[in-house]
């Protein structure tokens, strides 16, 4: 099941900001058509699954996310070095 979050706070001052959680239900659907998609991972345990998301290993519903728009990653020291590590 996705899970959606609105932040209360800057709904209220105009500017939306969403929080949705991936899951095999979802199949990135909203994704698909979103302009922008951001995934965030911190972490040394999350490095191998950033790596396989990033090489398209589509068993993980974030590898098939495509956005008509723009995919952001924001990841932490701990996962860039576990990866580049590879």
């Amino acid at each position: 099941m996705n899970q959606v979050f609105a932040d209360a706070e800057a709904l209220a001052s105009g500017v939306a900001q969403w929080l949705c959680t991936l899951t095999s239900e979802s199949r990135g659907r909203f994704a698909i058509s979103s302009a922008h998609v951001a995934f965030l991972a911190t972490g040394a345990a999350k490095a191998n699954i950033v790596a396989r998301v990033q090489s398209q290993d589509r068993a993980l519903p974030a590898a098939r996310v495509q956005p008509r728009g723009r995919l952001h990653w924001f990841i932490d020291s701990a996962v860039a070095a576990d990866i580049t590590a590879r």
